[in-house]
């Protein structure tokens, strides 16, 4: 037994600095950050643990530690008298770039601040944005106020890279709105496309100190300007055929094609085939598709795998013959030595 481990912190998030070190030489970790929710508020607690091979904490060996509830709200971790009622009277928060922005998401005592990049690299820097305005506010040196602008149009998640135009000079004009009097944070969300919600659509956002009228103008800026380039905006995807084709003259290997409609993180079930029975029709062979098929997975092993049993799952209206090359594949593989 390496260790054992009393009273785990909730939502836990360890600090190692040697995480990323690579070296096959890990230390271990003697501290980290606990999330723990109660009375309608989460708390960001530190806590503490002898898991690190160059500390040697004793009293931490002892399996019998009870701590009681007091132990976990310190003074000095506890918010000051009267922030607590502040904190929940304001609504300060931070966003995904891609999220579906509530309607409602503008008034006095708000404050949204989104990440400004797509792939999401800038969350440490947001996190720390939505800080400092929450501890301002609850200082009294800031009344944040918010405004929210959308106009009819969808961002196609093939033009969100925000390194890359046309979201590019979207993510400039927001450094502008930035630069206003008054403004706190101003913002951009791409929205996310496939969501069936009302919300979804591009959102402008800008928080002002307690001037909503600058608020509401940055964002309409914002808003029309992107507006006067939504052709920007609209994008096409090769086929499934043309983008096989594409790939499979290319020189250079591998060659990675991503189906962004099948997109497990947004609520897809991950077992499209839609790929995979092209490339067999076109004789592509030289290639890795994954599906989420347990079903067909366990009866390949079995020997049991008939030509009509792989397919869309979560949609049996769509699951047709498996093709027989594929038959012909799985059949020759079952039959290796590494079945």
């Amino acid at each position: 037994m390496k260790a054992l481990v009393v009273q785990p912190p909730v939502a836990a998030g360890p600090f190692c600095p040697d995480a990323f070190a690579d070296n096959g030489d890990g230390r271990g970790i003697c501290w980290g950050l606990s999330h723990i929710v109660g009375f309608g508020n989460g708390f960001l607690l530190r806590f503490d643990c002898d898991l690190h091979r160059d500390v040697d904490r004793s009293f931490l060996k002892c399996g019998t530690i009870q701590a009681d509830e007091d132990s976990h709200f310190q003074p000095r971790t506890t918010l000051p008298p009267g922030w607590q009622k502040r904190f929940m009277q304001e609504a300060i928060s931070t966003r995904d770039k891609t999220a579906n922005i509530d309607l409602e998401a503008k008034g006095e005592g708000e404050a949204t601040v989104i990440y400004r990049m797509n792939p999401h690299l800038d969350t440490r820097e947001r996190g720390l944005e939505t800080a400092s305005l929450m501890v301002r506010t609850l200082r009294g040196e800031i009344s944040p106020v918010q405004w929210l602008e959308m106009p009819p149009m969808v961002i196609n998640i093939l033009k969100q890279h925000t390194e890359e135009e046309p979201c590019l000079s979207l993510m400039q004009d927001v450094d502008e709105a930035m630069a206003r009097p008054r403004i706190l944070s101003a913002s951009l969300s791409l929205s996310y496309q496939y969501a069936d919600v009302a919300e979804m659509g591009a959102s402008f956002l800008a928080v002002a100190d307690g001037d909503l009228l600058a608020a509401r103008d940055a964002a309409r800026w914002m808003a029309r300007r992107a507006w006067a380039r939504r052709a920007e905006f609209v994008a096409s995807a090769p086929s499934p055929e043309e983008a096989l084709e594409e790939a499979a003259s290319c020189a250079g290997r591998p060659v990675v094609l991503m189906d962004v409609g099948d997109n497990v993180g947004g609520g897809s079930a991950a077992d499209s085939t839609i790929l995979l029975r092209e490339a067999l029709r076109l004789g592509i062979g030289d290639m890795l598709i994954v599906l989420k098929d347990p079903e067909s997975t366990f009866a390949w092993h079995r020997g049991e795998l008939a030509p009509t049993a792989a397919g869309p799952r979560s949609q049996p209206e769509l699951i047709d013959a498996t093709p027989q090359a594929l038959r012909r594949a799985l059949d020759s593989l079952r039959a290796g030595p590494d079945r």
